[in-house]
């Protein structure tokens, strides 16, 4: 509904809060949220730095350098 009415910094940044409501122990949601605000190239450091975090927990938890890449390329 309101879609339209948002800007993408707008959108990303409730993308962005969405994200961190659903950030409990690798929530697939919260990956989904902040990358949908990456796709609309949020301006908020908050998006990189969750979605950092959301791969260094991934990497702890299964060991997968690939996820440590990941949260790397993330907080660059």
């Amino acid at each position: 509904k309101y879609r339209d009415k948002l800007s993408d910094a707008e959108k990303a940044k409730v993308y962005t809060n969405l994200a961190f409501y659903y950030s409990d122990d690798g929530n697939i949601k919260e990956y989904n949220y902040l990358s949908a605000a990456v796709k609309l190239k949020s301006p908020y450091i908050e998006t990189y730095r969750g979605l950092a975090l959301y791969h260094f927990s991934a990497y702890r938890e299964k060991g997968s350098v690939e996820e440590l890449k990941k949260s790397l390329r993330a907080f660059e």
